[in-house]
């Protein structure tokens, strides 16, 4: 007789009782909380792809220890929810048989005497006689190579992105993923990226990643040179579900440097950058999309040079503290129906260059851009062209050390769409950002004054509204926007944007 979990592993309301009731099963769990269970055998179905040490591992809690039955229950709901956690399984279910027959050590005497009772129960275990438990582990396997193609368009960047992945690659939830992603607009750029991530001690909560790039990509925009990027990374990720939505990531990365002009004079030679980085995000919105409650904590730091000099074998001819923080928060103004939604985020950076073989200021290459879409997309510093706040050298963009941003907006459902589920949205913003350059002593740069003229600039702000239509398929925006308070320098973009993104999966 069979007594299958459903896929809510733990709630006893969604057991299937067959021709025994409810009440009989419930007592037959409630009255052998701390009776010995014996796993007579366990099955794993729909693993085959799986190498048997990796699934001996994730099925260690059900066989390697002692159970009662709730401690079972809880080490088979561990084993289905690690192997779903792989990311390749779409699903990892459970159920539990009792040996056959299904009572055989349960004391029917006591039971007898039982029934005789108004209130009868069934199933009272012998003293110290184990039930003998079969179990059965179920799982349904992904895409074994998944494709997908992004397209992007939009009024300073138009262009496609192709991800092909093999998953599981050696039996141990091993990827390898493979992306390519072309820009036509302002200019043709190119950048394609290998990396094999493989789960680290058999554990979905510790990834490691080797990843080979070479791309090219602008300096700044409509600048008369790129720069062309080749180089390597090896990083460990974090992800455990105590703390979900939370991720942290630590690394090292080495890249070679050259910048590309169109002007062969212009041409520079090849820098080498040599860095330790660590990442992390809390996220604990309700909603990717269109979050209306919760908030987004993201950071990063990186530190060049620690790890090399100009004569060592491990090069670095840069040296820098780079670190960047930026928070968002949505609440509903209209709990329930999500009617109206206040979002606000704040941003900063700094770049703290250390002067090496006589370069005070910091490389182009390493500095921080603000402008348009650039600026990230909870950001929407609209009103500004891409990278269009900052220093300038004629039409090219220079960057800068350090930056503030923010915004406040309200994303609101049509009033004859209130009450559906359309991914539609009115949009106001105002928004603003400040990026300056550091500011140097004449030897080195100086953080306290580059912090205090930064906290002195005005930023250059803008306000605005439209509509927006978010999904994880494609993002549609036409926005009026206008810069209220620009400086000279900055290219500002004034009028309605158009911006157009599409994700398709193969």
């Amino acid at each position: 007789m069979s007594v299958p979990f459903g896929e809510e592993l733990t709630s006893l309301d969604d057991i299937v009782y067959s021709s025994y009731s409810r009440n009989d099963i419930s007592k037959l769990v409630e009255q052998n909380q701390t009776l010995p269970v014996t796993v007579q055998s366990l099955e794993v179905t729909g693993a085959n792809a799986v190498r048997t040490s990796f699934l001996k591992a994730q099925v260690a809690p059900i066989v390697d220890r002692a159970h009662t039955l709730p401690s079972l229950l809880e080490a088979l709901g561990e084993s289905a929810n690690r192997l779903q956690r792989f990311g390749i399984f779409d699903q990892a279910k459970f159920s539990l048989d009792l040996a056959d027959p299904l009572f055989s050590n349960v004391d029917t005497t006591a039971a007898a005497a039982a029934a005789a009772q108004p209130a009868a129960t069934t199933g009272i275990a012998k003293p110290g006689a184990p039930l003998d438990i079969k179990a059965l582990l179920s799982v349904t396997r992904t895409n074994k190579t998944p494709i997908s193609l992004r397209t992007v368009i939009q009024d300073d960047v138009a262009g496609v992105v192709a991800n092909g992945a093999v998953t599981n690659l050696f039996g141990g939830a091993e990827s390898l993923t493979v992306q390519a992603a072309i820009d036509t607009k302002p200019r043709a750029l190119s950048s394609y990226t290998a990396n094999f991530a493989t789960p680290l001690n058999g554990s979905p909560d510790f990834q490691g990643h080797i990843s080979a790039f070479h791309q090219t990509k602008e300096v700044a925009p409509y600048a008369p040179y790129a720069v062309q990027l080749k180089g390597v990374s090896a990083k460990v990720i974090s992800a455990s579900p105590r703390f979900p939505g939370s991720a942290v990531e630590v690394g090292v990365e080495g890249v070679e440097r050259t910048v590309a002009a169109a002007d062969a004079a212009e041409q520079s030679p090849a820098n080498v950058k040599t860095s330790v980085f660590a990442r992390f995000a809390v996220d604990r919105r309700n909603n990717k999309v269109y979050p209306s409650d919760g908030y987004l904590i993201e950071g990063q730091t990186e530190l060049a040079g620690v790890v090399g000099n100009t004569e060592k074998l491990i090069k670095s001819d840069v040296a820098f503290l780079k670190t960047a923080a930026a928070a968002s928060y949505a609440k509903s103004l209209d709990p329930g129906h999500d009617r109206l939604v206040f979002n606000l985020h704040l941003g900063t950076g700094l770049l703290w260059n250390y002067p090496r073989g006589g370069n005070v200021a910091s490389n182009i290459i390493d500095r921080f851009y603000l402008g348009g879409k650039a600026s990230g997309p909870q950001a929407m510093l609209y009103g500004y062209q891409y990278n269009g706040l900052g220093p300038k050298d004629g039409q090219t963009a220079l960057g800068g050390d350090a930056y503030t941003l923010g915004s406040v907006s309200f994303l609101g459902k049509l009033p004859r769409l209130s009450g559906s589920l359309s991914p539609l949205r009115f949009l106001v913003f105002f928004s603003g950002g400040s990026l300056i350059p550091a500011v140097t002593d004449g030897a080195a740069p100086s953080l306290v004054d580059t912090l205090k003229q930064l906290r002195a600039t005005a930023a250059s702000t803008s306000a605005g509204a439209g509509l927006v239509y978010r999904s994880q398929q494609a993002q549609l925006e036409l926005v009026y926007a206008v810069p209220l308070n620009s400086k000279p320098e900055d290219f500002v973009r004034r009028g309605l944007q158009f911006n157009v993104g599409l994700e398709l999966d193969l």
